[in-house]
C-alpha cells in the first residue's frame, strides 16, 4: 500500500537530549493535517533472568510519575551503538550485571500515535556481577530479585504499571520454552 499522506513541510519545534519534537503538515485527500511527532529513536528493554524463575526488576524514581515505579531495566541506544551492546550497557548500569547470553525477543512501537520510538526487548541470562557498574547521574534506582509469581501478583494488583514490563512478562509467559 502506498503512503496515504503526502508531506508538505516539517517544522522543528524542539531538539533535546532525550526527545525531539516536530510538526509535519501533510495532505490527505483534500485536507491539510498537522501531525505532532515525538522523535525518540531506538530503545532497549532487558529481562534479566537469574534462573530458578527469578528476575531482577528495578524500582526507579520517575519524575514524570512523581514517584518510584517497578520496571525492567531499559534505555536509549546511542548513535551507532548496536542494540545488543546497548542492552548489555543498560543491564550493567541499572542492575550491576552482565549477561553471557542475550537474545532478542520482540520489537514494538510503545506509542505509535505520537512517537516514532521503537523498543527492542531482550532476554538476558547467565548473569554475572559487573564490578565496575555505575548508574547514570540522574537515575535513582533500587534493584530487587523477584520470583515470577511475585511479579505476576504485582502486575495483577496494579503495583507494576509499566507497560514495557507488563508486555515483557506476558510474552515470556507464552514463549518461555523458547527462551530457557
Amino acid at each position: 500500500m502506498s503512503e496515504p499522506f503526502k508531506k508538505i513541510k516539517t517544522e522543528r519545534i524542539y531538539n533535546g537530549k532525550v526527545i525531539n519534537v516536530r510538526v509535519d503538515t501533510v495532505k490527505y485527500k483534500d485536507n491539510k493535517i498537522k501531525w505532532e511527532i515525538v522523535e525518540q529513536g531506538n530503545a532497549v528493554v532487558i529481562m534479566p533472568f537469574m534462573g530458578d524463575n527469578k528476575f531482577i526488576l528495578i524500582n526507579q524514581y520517575r519524575y514524570t510519575t512523581g514517584g518510584f515505579i517497578w520496571e525492567l531495566p531499559a534505555g536509549r541506544a546511542h548513535d551507532n551503538e548496536s542494540l545488543e551492546l546497548c542492552a548489555q550497557r543498560e543491564l550493567e548500569e541499572e542492575c550491576g550485571y552482565r549477561a553471557k547470553t542475550i537474545k532478542k525477543m520482540l520489537t514494538y512501537y510503545p506509542s505509535p500515535g505520537v512517537s516514532n520510538e521503537i523498543m527492542h526487548l531482550f532476554f538476558a541470562k547467565d548473569l554475572y556481577e559487573a564490578t565496575d557498574a555505575r548508574p547514570d547521574d540522574d537515575e535513582i534506582i533500587r534493584t530487587e530479585m523477584l520470583s515470577l509469581g511475585n511479579i505476576e501478583d504485582m502486575i495483577n494488583n496494579g503495583t507494576i504499571k509499566d507497560a514495557k514490563t507488563i508486555l515483557a512478562f506476558l510474552y515470556f509467559k507464552n514463549y518461555r520454552n523458547k527462551l530457557l
